[in-house]
């Protein structure tokens, strides 16, 4: 069951100009933490605090990626929007016996080491979701960003 929404990625082609755009044209606060390289993931990304949620700015720099594949055919724009749910295995199972197309996703490495799932573009009414842990995304998303960890919304 979905608990609460923890951001909104969005693919972009130069991540440099979208975070110039986002804070100095749009208003939004800079991120904690500047642009992050995420090499298992294959992108570098910023995370632009919106309340307790954020906006996640993302660059792929792997050419066969979902993100540079989301790209290449959309162009830039909503990637996914990120829900955390209380059993991500439980989840996938429920949705997939309803008929949902969902794919579960590994752990990629020390920052993302939790299991997370996409519901499909198709099955989501042209949104994918991204389904995480409760929980789990932000005690990852402070490793991320260099931040003590603890039970909290990030800064």
């Amino acid at each position: 069951m979905a608990r609460r929404m923890t951001h909104v990625g969005v693919v972009v082609r130069n991540i440099d100009e979208a975070l110039e755009l986002f804070t100095k044209v749009l208003g939004f606060d800079p991120p904690p933490a500047g642009i992050v390289d995420v090499p298992e993931a294959g992108v570098r990304c910023a995370h632009l605090p919106i309340g307790n949620n954020w906006i996640e700015l993302l660059q792929s720099t792997n050419p066969d990626n979902d993100a540079a594949q989301i790209l290449k055919e959309r162009g830039e724009g909503l990637l996914h929007i990120a829900i955390e749910v209380d059993d991500v295995d439980a989840e996938v199972e429920a949705l997939q016996a309803k008929g949902v197309d969902v794919i579960k996703v590994p752990p990629i490495g020390d920052t993302i080491d939790y299991t997370s799932a996409f519901v499909s573009r198709h099955s989501a009414k042209g949104v994918p979701l991204e389904l995480l842990p409760m929980g789990l995304v932000n005690q990852s998303m402070r490793k991320l960003l260099g931040l003590e960890i603890k039970d909290e919304p990030l800064p």
